[in-house]
């Protein structure tokens, strides 16, 4: 264009594609006069002092009345004392959108993370703290982040009640790379001290080699309080127990002894080891055990009070005077037991009511608590027998669990049959180890999850096992990992957009130029070819015959085919709309194997170029009512799912082939993506389109393409998805769409 007047000399084929063929001078004269106005000197004129490749964002609306926004760039040349001015426009309203998605993409991140219910925070291994959400600083008594950080500025080992665990963890951390469950005792604000468990990981981060801790913690107090008050409710047993002066024992279903007092052991001659999970039948002769049995059977029926004298045995051969006493039921519910007591006491009523208070405040401990508690006695054929549970393991189960009393650990827990964790417990039941914990994956007919497991003895061949589901907490953690990775690819494709588009359109601008410069129509050209002693056409015909011309057109494809695919990446990543409006599913079909057709990957082992791709469209389909960048994701999912499926699956034998079906239904279309790939079996088909599950190795999926997926058809456009699959047979998906989403 004339550099004074502003008059357009010339515009190349992407700006009558861009600006409208009919409307490209007028177009072009109003994103000059944005321009001139961004620089306040209106035209004519407004043009003879602009620096080269000075640069601004003009806001143009188009013949149909959508408004865009350009990136308008002008550069001045002079050719034989004539002054021109080169300008490209660069349509950047996808860019705009995408940033804008960017920016709410972070937003909902960081809402995430403050309204999270469990403490989020990122520190520094020497102890300074980055990051804390607002659960995280409610947790150490403080009313926001910021006032929490402030009193944190001088290090984090003040909030730590033993410094000493603060360095375990550091060396926790460093050794394994990850902490899960860490127990320790904290400080509040106001100087009190609450338990708090921390999971977290350590980072490096590659440009300054800074070491930093990224992790979550939830407040454990109620549950350490819980915990103390069971074991405190033991001890009070026991000293209730070893308090009464008669003889006294409790006996399960079978008549062995599981409790006995220091009494009974005195009676008997023998130390408690010797006596816990024996009969009758191993201290006492054959007669009176089974004199016994009848008086226990009488014993057992609590609406009649009886009582009987005989003499029991002592180890030294003398007989003692007994007298069994009323029965009371054992701390873990749906066993049978029987209470008893030998000999005669002032003070036996009184000692009863207080045995019977104790065991009834540990009984109500134990069903108050918000895990579940599976109670577990070893026989003498190592099986584990559940003799008990709480309310709480009903409903982690699903079940009255009265019904799997007597039942193995297998039974109740088939999952664990080809694990460590049954013979881990029967170490624990037979005092070779100390209390147990671990957080594990676990899944059978009836659970599925992730759940934080404590295994503690409770007295000779007996222990419980308790049991917190901690699933949706893990899922939490996953989901704040896939948002901040979403969140960072984001950004990464938004500045490899702006920083790749400058020096394309730097080469298509050196690249047109040069084909103007060669152009005999133009008088300048004329001239300067005649100064140097030649005519354009001379060089023009030297040019053709060296193939400059095709190596230049080669340029400007390669770059206008580069500029396409960040186009098409920013169209797909850039947010949905949310009007709906009719769209060819076909054309639809076409663009997503367009996006598709640019991914590849070596580690993956798969092009998606070199895949057969296979069109059965039906003729004369209606348009169907959709968001079209949300079925654009759908189908761009199934393709790319079908092609990494395929992937090393085919080699030396058939050609991977990808079979798309667009055909017309009662209601709308139906679609059907077919591969040849190695198809699934029933089990992970039941569950393909489940969040979160996936059969790719670690790194190389989420388990979220399915599940958004299916959450587009159903719940946005009131379409189904389904699939249908057989093991080496491939896969088939199903889609119907309606014509109109209903309400």
């Amino acid at each position: 264009m004339d550099t004074h007047s502003g008059v357009l000399l010339e515009a190349n084929q992407a700006a009558f594609d861009l600006l409208g063929l009919s409307k490209v001078d007028q177009a072009w004269k109003s994103l000059l006069a944005g321009f001139g106005a961004s620089r306040r000197r209106p035209l004519p004129g407004g043009l003879d002092d602009v620096p080269e490749g000075e640069t601004h964002e003009v806001a143009y609306a188009d013949p149909s009345g959508k408004r865009r926004l350009f990136e308008v760039t002008l550069s001045t040349m002079s050719i034989d004392a004539h002054h021109y001015t080169v300008g490209v426009a660069r349509d950047i309203t996808a860019r705009k959108e995408s940033e804008i998605a960017l920016r709410h993409s972070e937003q909902q991140l960081r809402t995430l993370f403050e309204t999270a219910p469990v403490g989020i925070f990122t520190t520094t291994v020497p102890g300074c703290l980055h990051f804390s959400n607002v659960a995280n600083a409610v947790i150490h008594g403080y009313a926001s982040p910021e006032a929490f950080q402030e009193a944190a500025a001088k290090g984090l080992r003040h909030l730590y009640v033993d410094p000493g665990k603060r360095e375990e963890l550091l060396a926790r951390l460093r050794r394994d790379g990850a902490v899960q469950n860490f127990e320790c005792r904290h400080r509040k604000k106001d100087g009190s001290i609450f338990w708090i468990a921390i999971w977290a990981k350590l980072h490096r981060d590659q440009d300054s080699g800074e070491e930093f801790i990224e992790g979550m913690s939830i407040d454990i107090t109620e549950r350490k309080k819980a915990e103390q008050e069971m074991r405190q409710a033991r001890e009070d047993l026991d000293s209730i127990v070893n308090a009464i002066a008669d003889p006294l024992f409790v006996k399960d279903e079978r008549h062995c002894f599981r409790l006995v007092n220091d009494a009974l052991c005195a009676l008997v001659g023998r130390p408690r080891e010797a006596i816990l999970g024996r009969l009758d039948t191993d201290f006492f002769p054959p007669d009176q055990v089974k004199a016994f049995g009848r008086r226990t059977r009488s014993c057992s029926r609590p609406a009649r009070k009886t009582s009987s004298r005989r003499r029991s045995p002592a180890a030294t051969g003398k007989c003692a005077p007994s007298s069994p006493r009323r029965p009371a039921t054992s701390i873990p519910r749906a066993t049978r037991t029987l209470s008893a007591s030998f000999g005669t006491s002032r003070n036996a009523s009184r000692m009863e009511r207080s045995l019977e208070a104790s065991e009834e405040q540990f009984r109500r401990i134990v069903e108050a608590s918000p895990t579940a508690m599976f109670f577990y006695r070893l026989e003498s054929d190592d099986r584990l027998l559940l003799t008990g549970a709480n309310p709480a393991a009903d409903a982690l189960v699903g079940l009255d669990c009265h019904a799997l009393v007597g039942k193995p650990l297998e039974e109740v827990f088939p999952g664990l049959c080809h694990t460590d964790y049954p013979a881990l417990y029967r170490q624990v039941a037979r005092g070779h180890l100390g209390p147990q914990s671990y957080e594990t994956a676990y899944q059978d007919g009836r659970l599925a999850g992730h759940y934080d497991v404590r295994v503690f003895r409770t007295g000779p061949d007996s222990l419980v096992v308790d049991i917190l589901d901690v699933t949706e907490r893990m899922r939490l953690q996953e989901m704040m990992i896939q948002s901040e990775k979403m969140a960072s690819v984001g950004g990464l494709a938004a500045g490899m957009a702006h920083e790749i588009n400058n020096p394309l359109s730097s080469i298509l601008q050196a690249a047109q130029v040069c084909q103007m410069q060669l152009d005999p129509a133009l008088p300048a050209n004329q001239e300067g070819a005649t100064v140097c002693g030649c005519t354009v056409e001379a060089v023009r015909c030297y040019l053709e015959q060296r193939r400059i011309f095709k190596f230049l057109a080669g340029i400007q494809e390669a770059g206008k085919r580069a500029a396409g695919i960040v186009s098409s990446m920013l169209e797909f990543a850039r947010k949905s709309e949310s009007r709906r409006a009719p769209a060819d599913i076909t054309a639809i079909l076409d663009r997503s194997i367009e996006l598709a057709s640019t991914d590849y990957d070596l580690k993956k082992n798969y092009d998606f170029r070199h895949i057969t791709i296979i069109r059965r469209y039906a003729a004369g389909l209606p348009e169907v009512t959709c968001t079209r960048t949300e079925i654009e994701q759908v189908f761009l999912n199934l393709l790319k799912n079908a092609a990494q499926a395929m992937a090393g699956q085919h080699e030396g034998t058939t050609t991977p082939t990808i079979e798309l079906g667009v055909s017309r239904t009662e209601r709308g279309v139906r679609i059907e993506v077919t591969d040849n790939g190695p198809g699934m079996t029933d089990a992970v088909r039941r569950r393909v389109f489940e969040p979160f599950f996936t059969t790719k190795e670690p790194g190389r999926g989420t388990g979220l393409g399915l599940a958004v997926s299916y959450f587009i058809i159903t719940a946005n456009h009131g379409g189904t998805i389904s699939v249908d699959s057989k093991p080496g047979k491939g896969a088939t998906f199903l889609i119907e769409l309606p014509l109109e989403r209903r309400p």
